[in-house]
């Protein structure tokens, strides 16, 4: 794999003399290296479903090179990503919480934000296209979810409250106002206020007087 071969060569047979070195030296110290170098090539020919066998096949033998793996596993996510195939993105996820590979935590808190972010996309093209109903079924899922950080979960339940408003629900609307009130900080309350006080004056309008009064003391 040196830099004097010419690109027919390289096609040719490099990722044969790999595969055949590494059937004969699955676990050597230069193993790790034609791994990785295998692992490139593949993805320089597009073959992504090679790249993952070769990450699998890394991990069977080189079980706590945990830093390897992650490398693979991060080229791997970023190509899905920018495919736009969540389902692929959140299948490599589950493989991560199963378990099935180790990640350092500075790369763990970076795919959350990630699952985070295209949950609350997909989320948002409910939203738009007017499907109030799975909109909502969204964002209770990302607001149970116990990886969601708290500006995401204020976000999650202000959008939980709006939903209930514009659905008619003003019972639900006055539990998630209450809710979303009690994650926002002054400066929130005084940014979300006039969508916060044409809620609360559903709320009354419904007859619901005490809680109305409670949700404007709050506000």
């Amino acid at each position: 794999g040196q830099k004097g071969i010419s690109d027919i060569n390289r096609k040719k047979y490099l990722v044969k003399f790999y595969k055949i070195y590494l059937q004969k030296n699955p676990r050597s110290l230069n193993s790790k290296k034609v791994y990785q170098r295998l692992f490139s090539e593949y993805f320089k020919s597009n073959d992504v479903t090679s790249a993952q066998k070769t990450l699998y096949e890394f991990r069977n033998n080189f079980p706590k090179d945990y830093k390897v793996q992650e490398a693979m596993i991060a080229k791997i996510m970023d190509y899905h990503r920018k495919k736009n195939d969540k389902k692929k993105v959140f299948e490599w996820i589950s493989k991560i919480n199963n378990k099935e590979f180790r990640i350092s935590r500075k790369y763990a808190k970076k795919l959350k934000v990630l699952a985070l972010a295209m949950r609350f996309e997909g989320v948002e093209k409910f939203n738009t296209k007017g499907d109030k109903v799975n909109a909502l079924k969204g964002y209770l899922e990302i607001y149970k979810n116990k990886d969601t950080s708290a500006d995401a979960k204020k976000n999650a339940s202000y959008n939980i409250a709006v939903l209930y408003y514009e659905l008619k629900y003003p019972l639900q609307s006055y539990q998630w106002i209450k809710k979303t009130l009690s994650l926002m900080s002054s400066k929130d309350v005084i940014k979300f206020q006039d969508s916060m006080l044409l809620m609360i004056s559903e709320v009354f309008e419904r007859r619901h007087f005490e809680k109305s009064a409670e949700l404007y003391e709050l506000a």
